[in-house]
């Protein structure tokens, strides 16, 4: 049996982040993402060993994590059967708001990726979690990030959060035809 098929049951704990099912290649895809994160950026954002650095990282590898975990099925799945929970999940994404007031980041712009972020998955929600209308909201949010004048982390940071919560999420990757 391929790596990617091979279905296990998640603990309920978990649910909120991998669903009821999940692969052992969406796993293993999901602990990749993260260590190349931690690889490409941890030493610039654990450059300082504060308790506020320790909380961004925290917080960013939430965001990577995410942006794999939610395009698998048993996420896309969970929240595609719990409209409530959609609508919960948009709701708490501070995290970039959090990320740079930690990392002390001018938060204008970072206002705006979230601003953006969470209007384009509001949006995305709304009509019907079409692939089409989240891939332009995450076009125009990649778009917008250099007149922003985002650089390093923070532009990277604010891309994966574009693409977690607009496109990872609010789409439904497994629509079925009718």
């Amino acid at each position: 049996m391929p790596l990617t098929t091979r279905e296990f049951a998640v603990p309920s704990a978990l649910h909120e982040a991998l669903g009821k099912r999940q692969t052992t290649g969406a796993i293993a895809a999901i602990i990749a993402a993260v260590m190349a994160f931690l690889l490409l950026w941890g030493p610039e954002l654990l450059s300082a060993s504060s308790w506020r650095h320790w909380m961004a990282a925290l917080l960013a590898i939430d965001i990577v994590a995410g942006a794999v975990a939610n395009f698998t099925r048993g996420t896309n799945d969970f929240y595609m059967q719990r409209p409530l929970h959609r609508w919960g999940f948009i709701a708490i994404h501070v995290h970039i708001l959090l990320i740079g007031w930690l990392l002390g980041w001018d938060i204008a712009p970072v206002f705006w990726v979230w601003f953006g972020t969470i209007l384009g998955a509001s949006i995305v929600n709304l009509t019907g979690n079409k692939p089409v209308i989240g891939g332009l909201f995450l076009a125009i949010g990649l778009m917008a990030l250099p007149i922003l004048g985002l650089g390093g982390l923070e532009f990277c940071l604010s891309a994966a959060f574009f693409l977690k919560v607009t496109y990872s999420f609010a789409v439904n990757h497994y629509a079925t035809k009718a």
